[in-house]
């Protein structure tokens, strides 16, 4: 009985950790207020999922005027996203990636597809170089 009732504590405390937390939600919507705000971006948005299975994740997508396609664009936008996660203090959520051209812009949810032009990971990198960039990374809420 003892045993059963560990593992209902053991498993009732990683579904905390994997649990719809507002902090990381927000995450999606800076990230996408800011990409939405940038030259040559005609659209963004996320999805944010989360689980036992699945961790944090928030997806990232932004359509890009074929004209912005580039790498130097995707990587003004994945540095935008480093800085908002940075900022944030989460240390553990992932924030996949996917650039679309307005030639072939996405349809339905927001997950990658063989029309994307960009598909990839935001790396936090650095913590020092972060730090030297955007200043000292609040403490994890």
């Amino acid at each position: 009985m003892a045993a059963i009732v560990a593992a209902a504590g053991l498993l009732a405390g990683c579904g905390a950790t994997d649990a719809n937390r507002p902090a990381v939600d927000d995450i999606g919507k800076q990230v996408v207020a800011g990409w939405k705000s940038t030259a040559g971006v005609e659209d963004a948005a996320y999805g944010y999922v989360h689980g036992l299975d699945l961790g944090q994740q928030v997806h990232l997508q932004a359509t890009l005027s074929a004209a912005s396609v580039s790498d130097t664009k995707f990587d003004e936008l994945i540095q935008k996203a480093r800085e908002v996660y940075w900022k944030s203090g989460e240390r553990s959520v992932s924030l996949p990636v996917t650039f679309y051209s307005s030639d072939k812009p996405p349809s339905g949810e927001v997950r990658t597809s063989p029309d994307s032009v960009f598909s990839g990971d935001v790396e936090i990198g650095d913590p020092a170089e972060l730090e030297q960039k955007f200043g000292p990374r609040p403490t994890q809420k």
